[in-house]
């Protein structure tokens, strides 16, 4: 099953060893903001309460995953024993151990339309920034269009022409037909989540935990009028959602490893993951929830129409420099998003550049 959205793929990295006395806490790092940092607090102090004997306590980290995820490798390359858990981004686990509407041209259409007769400011919004979000949103396109970041065999595929077709047409909302504002070159996942709630789009790509937020018609003015589906297809593509979530991992240096295990098997447990679902707008990983009257409450919606986009999900590459290969990735993106360089000539230059990376650390043979 591809059904790893929510925080669930639990690895070991080293056999269980002895460890020091009960009352030395567990720590888990996590966001510190937001409601994810609220849930993730109130789920530890359930499990305190459970198993007293196991104190956690969380350590919390950087929200922006770039920079946690600079965090982890600091950490791990110290041999840190601290945190004993990590929260991980799906795409570093490598590193570390559709339905809806019609295509993606009438999305454009109605998005136009939207602006031209319901004065909608923004036909579309997502995130543009150059940063990891960037790289979702153009793998969301490239599968529109029948194109990937790597081939099925792990050479460098971003400037086929499928990759330049769905960079081109990113562009071209930008600064052709104008359906998405030029703001996005800075925006991440908030700012979108702003201008959407606030009414000023007519389509917005995000993640699962906006919409929660999305439907308190405390301080979203869409709650209630709004739907979600796949990135629509374009010539010779499918319908695309970028797989994201997290990974539960304990840390390989980490002196408490049986208190970690036992820690993450109760974040595991349905109780834990309906919750998330409830409040955060997590999708749980349990392929079983997806046919239960309980998902289907707590997400307010047929959780049998998100379980077929879950499953139809594209992952990013999974390989140990995959964030050398973002790097370098956004970089070109966003030089051509801005009108730096023409979409085929950003691709070939990324092209040239991953493909180097791979073949210094011998995981491609030189072209």
């Amino acid at each position: 099953m591809r059904l790893r959205t929510a925080a669930a793929l639990a690895a070991s990295l080293l056999a269980a060893a002895c460890g020091p006395p009960p009352s030395t806490p567990l720590t888990v790092s996590g966001s510190a903001v937001g409601l994810e940092a609220e849930l993730l607090q109130h789920q530890i102090q359930r499990f305190n309460r459970a198993h007293p004997q196991i104190p956690v306590s969380l350590r919390a980290t950087p929200d922006a995953a770039d920079q946690r995820h600079q965090l982890y490798v600091q950490w791990l390359n110290a041999h840190a024993t601290d945190p004993d858990v990590l929260q991980l981004d799906v795409i570093w686990t490598a590193e570390f151990a559709a339905a809806g509407w019609s295509t993606i041209h009438q999305m454009r259409e109605l998005a136009q339309h939207a602006q031209a007769e319901q004065k909608v400011p923004f036909g579309i919004v997502w995130q543009g920034a150059r940063y990891e979000g960037l790289v979702t949103v153009f793998l969301e396109y490239l599968g529109a269009f029948g194109g990937s970041i790597l081939d099925d065999k792990g050479r460098v595929a971003v400037d086929t022409d499928a990759s330049v077709q769905a960079l081109t047409a990113m562009c071209n909302a930008i600064r052709v037909d104008r359906t998405a504002p030029s703001a996005v070159l800075g925006w991440q996942e908030e700012q979108t989540r702003f201008a959407f709630q606030n009414g000023e789009a007519a389509f917005m790509r995000n993640w699962p935990y906006a919409r929660p937020l999305l439907d308190d018609p405390a301080q979203s003015g869409v709650a209630g009028r709004f739907a979600i589906a796949a990135m629509p297809a374009g010539e010779g593509g499918t319908a695309t959602a970028a797989l994201g979530g997290s990974a539960l991992a304990i840390n390989a240096f980490s002196d408490r490893k049986d208190d970690a295990w036992a820690f993450i098997a109760f974040l595991l447990e349905p109780e834990q993951m309906l919750e998330r679902a409830r409040i955060a707008g997590q999708y749980p990983p349990a392929p079983a929830l997806y046919d239960t009257p309980e998902l289907a409450n707590a997400l307010h919606t047929d959780p049998r129409a998100l379980r077929a986009i879950i499953d139809r999900a594209v992952a990013r590459p999974a390989t140990p420099v995959y964030s050398e290969l973002s790097s370098i990735l956004q970089v070109s993106l966003h030089r051509a998003l801005s009108g730096q360089q023409t979409p085929a000539l950003a691709l070939r230059d990324a092209a040239r550049d991953m493909q180097n990376l791979l073949t210094r650390v011998h995981l491609q043979p030189a072209s």
